[in-house]
C-alpha cells in the first residue's frame, strides 16, 4: 500500500498525511488515514484495529479540539 499519495485516478483532493484523522461521510466513524491502493483511502479506528476502506471523495477532514473531534 503507497503511503500519503494520491492513487491515480482519485478524486477528492490530494491524500492527508499518514494518521491524519478523517470523517467517512458515508459511515459517520471517524477513522486515521493509513495510505491509498487502487483508488481507495484505507482507515483505521483511532488507537487500532480493522482497517476499511473509502472513495477519497467521500472523507473530511477532522481536527482535534479539547480533547474532542469535529469537522474542519
Amino acid at each position: 500500500m503507497e503511503s500519503n499519495s494520491e492513487p491515480p485516478g482519485a478524486t477528492g483532493g490530494p491524500a492527508p498525511e499518514v494518521g491524519a484523522l478523517v470523517l467517512d461521510l458515508a459511515s459517520g466513524l471517524v477513522g486515521e488515514y493509513r495510505g491509498a491502493e487502487d483508488g481507495l483511502w484505507y482507515l483505521r479506528p483511532r488507537g487500532g484495529g480493522i482497517e476499511w476502506c473509502v472513495r477519497p471523495g467521500q472523507v473530511t477532514p477532522v481536527v482535534a479540539r479539547d480533547g474532542g473531534a469535529r469537522r474542519a
